[in-house]
């Protein structure tokens, strides 16, 4: 029976306010009329920015006083050391009715990548590099790039699939893959989980 505003509205009254965005945590921490305010801390948002102001800012959302709700147990010790914050860990789920190996779908030499170029935490160059050197000592290997519109220009063979949305299409590049590759420099990402849950 809960009611979800997705949006903001000044005055609005509820049980529960949630920042999901370190931008959003100052103005949840501002609202008079929720209950209970807390923050689902999803990376450590500060290195998103150059060491400057925006990098202060997105710190800052930590110190507010919400209840920190955090993907995986890494930020929940990190804001409890680093900032002294109220956190607790959600952990990194995995739907295993989705993600799970599929005996229908031949195994390949072949490592799929998470490339998201508009996401420098997602380290795709350090990847690119890998990936090259891959090629070079197993030329045999195929690689595939998904989870943005972006082409990469590369100087090694491989397939782009672009963004993939169809989650079933995406359970099967798993399946289809022995290794998985997938870079965060912010926070671990739940992706490896999936990957490995669908045997790669």
């Amino acid at each position: 029976p809960a009611r979800l505003e997705p949006r903001w509205t000044q005055g609005a009254s509820s049980t529960l306010a949630l920042a999901t965005v370190a931008y959003s945590a100052r103005f949840v921490a501002g609202l008079q009329q929720a209950r209970h305010k807390a923050y689902l801390v999803q990376d450590l948002e500060a290195l998103f920015e150059p060491m400057g102001d925006g990098y202060l800012w997105n710190e800052e959302s930590y110190t507010y006083g919400l209840r920190h709700i955090t993907i995986g147990h890494w930020l929940t010790h990190l804001l409890r050391q680093r900032y002294r914050a109220a956190a607790v860990p959600a952990g990194l789920g995995v739907d295993t009715a989705l993600y799970r190996p599929r005996p229908e779908i031949a195994r390949e030499d072949a490592i799929c990548f998470l490339y998201q170029p508009e996401k420098p935490r997602r380290a795709p160059r350090h990847a690119m590099e890998a990936l090259f050197l891959v090629k070079q000592r197993l030329p045999g290997t195929r690689i595939y790039l998904y989870g943005s519109p972006q082409a990469a220009e590369l100087n090694f063979e491989c397939t782009q699939l672009g963004l993939i949305e169809d989650l079933d299409r995406l359970a099967d590049l798993y399946a289809r893959c022995r290794v998985g590759l997938c870079l965060s420099s912010s926070n671990p990402s739940r992706i490896p989980y999936e990957m490995m849950a669908s045997g790669c």
